[in-house]
């Protein structure tokens, strides 16, 4: 069994072909995907570690959620990325005002009080402070209502206004953020 990038579901494998760096493998679904291996011409002692790190462009992936009319996803993926580059934007503003707050206590905040420290220390204004705080509204709907599970045309109408909304916060909070790295 794997699973399937495209169908997102666990399917049987069918076939795996041998293929130049890796294999080809085909699933029950019909999808097939390439496996591949790198081979590092390098030697690593044993007290090496090699790592891969993928950083996903999070404007992209919410447009694409929004496309998919995926709305949890765009909604909850938006809260997620606010609150990660909101934290760093706090921890680079207070750098800034020479009032530095160690790592371990941000760290810890709640998306809404990575919200509200954000608003108090004028790093957004109100339309970005009460667009992130529906946005939040709605995720926290999603997770722990039943709007997970049965989805009416008026959920579904919120949902994809609060997935706009997540787009043009994730878009503020990021540019905010990378101005402040450079």
């Amino acid at each position: 069994m794997r699973d399937c990038p495209h169908c997102k579901m666990p399917r049987k494998v069918v076939r795996v072909e041998v293929i130049e760096n890796g294999k080809k493998v085909t699933l029950e679904c019909g999808h097939s995907f390439r496996d591949l291996a790198v081979v590092i011409n390098e030697t690593l002692k044993t007290s090496d570690s090699v790592s891969v790190m993928i950083m996903k462009e999070p404007v992209e992936e919410i447009r694409k959620a929004i496309q998919d009319h995926d709305y949890f996803k765009a909604v909850t993926y938006g809260c997620t990325i606010f609150e990660h580059f909101g934290k760093l934007v706090l921890i680079s503003h207070f750098r800034k005002i020479e009032r530095p707050i160690g790592k371990d206590r941000i760290k810890y905040m709640t998306l809404e009080a990575v919200i509200i420290m954000l608003y108090t220390a004028k790093l957004i204004d109100d339309p970005i402070y009460n667009a992130i705080l529906r946005v939040k509204d709605v995720r926290n709907d999603f997770i722990h209502e039943d709007a997970s599970i049965k989805f009416t045309p008026e959920q579904q109408e919120v949902a994809r206004k609060s997935s706009d909304h997540a787009l043009v916060c994730v878009k503020f909070i990021k540019a905010l953020h990378e101005s402040m790295v450079k």
